[in-house]
């Protein structure tokens, strides 16, 4: 529930800490009438339902399931923070002050007027806020001291990743595509197809492009022979993609007709290949490192859970309406 970046690796940890932000981008102020109400205490502390609410789009307030989640997701924020004050971590004015900058850099304000609008708009404080992104720091700083020295990354786990894994670092096949092609202009469509599928029954016979001509001289002029390249599916329109990726290798397609007039395709495969390992390394160290971090800072979760204290009050007797917290007390 927390949003931060490691040292020197800012973009892995972002995707497993990003639910901050959306913690932060939807909180808006607690409803006046709400009466103060303890929701769960954490080893003595305690979250009131308030807490709970404003952190909520106002049609969710009220929501079982909504509250459940994001109340179990202050819990492990709370916990967070008791280890953080355990270690000793805390965090600088100068630390909080770029992580907002980065936060508006990222969510796309580029003034400060823009990003306090938005703000007023979730009727939420520049002081609650930075109070919340205090706290993202923290975290972040406490799981790049307890957590991530902890993942070492060796070059024959990277190759074994590599030779296991080895269809996410693939070349897609491509087609080599022959083009015959019945232009439009001079001549109508409807004329144009008339001598297209004349030319497509005679290749069918085995008879070549030049062949046809020799042997039917309306043919003669009436059509070009190109080779348009090498592409891979989805590369090109829809509807000759369709045919050349459905097409036998070395036979010519039914006449298919565009904007451009009346075409036949033939094409060669281009088996796909596999990317080479110094080319993907860097991609692969970035997969295993966002798959260790996963696991280790959801063990870490866990343990802090088992030696924890928490007491369930909005949910203790009506519990069975939502998953029950693990290592509940």
């Amino acid at each position: 529930n927390q949003c931060g970046t490691r040292q020197n690796s800012g973009k892995e940890l972002m995707g497993i800490l990003a639910p901050l932000f959306f913690v932060l981008l939807f909180s808006s102020a607690a409803y006046a009438s709400v009466v103060e109400q303890i929701a769960a205490t954490v080893n003595s502390d305690p979250i009131l339902l308030s807490e709970i609410q404003e952190q909520l789009p106002p049609n969710q307030r009220t929501d079982n399931g909504a509250l459940w989640n994001m109340l179990n997701m202050m819990i492990d924020q709370r916990l967070q923070l008791q280890e953080a004050r355990k270690k000793g971590v805390s965090a600088t004015e100068d630390e909080v002050k770029a992580s907002i900058a980065d936060i508006r850099l990222k969510n796309g304000f580029n003034t400060e007027e823009a990003f306090k609008r938005s703000l007023e708009k979730e009727n939420m404080s520049l002081e609650k806020f930075k109070t919340e992104v205090k706290n993202q720091v923290i975290v972040r700083k406490l799981i790049q001291r307890e957590i991530l020295p902890d993942i070492l990354l060796k070059e024959e786990d990277l190759k074994k990743y590599y030779q296991a894994h080895s269809s996410l670092f693939g070349i897609p096949e491509k087609r080599s595509i022959k083009q015959i092609l019945f232009p439009v202009g001079s001549e109508s469509l409807e004329n144009q197809k008339k001598l297209a599928d004349r030319l497509y029954t005679m290749l069918r016979g085995g008879k070549s492009p030049e062949e046809a001509k020799e042997a039917d001289f309306t043919l003669r002029g009436a059509f070009k022979e190109s080779d348009i390249g090498a592409f891979k599916k989805g590369e090109l329109l829809p509807e000759i993609d369709r045919v050349v990726f459905s097409l036998d290798p070395g036979l010519w397609s039914s006449p298919l007709a565009t904007a451009q007039g009346i075409h036949l395709f033939k094409t060669d495969i281009k088996e796909g290949a596999l990317r080479p390992f110094e080319e993907v390394k860097e991609e692969i160290k970035e997969r295993i490192f966002q798959e260790q971090t996963e696991t280790a800072i959801a063990n870490w979760m866990a343990n802090l859970r088992k030696s924890a204290t928490i007491e369930l009050v909005i949910f203790k007797n009506n519990v069975e309406n939502a998953p029950r917290a693990k290592h509940e007390k």
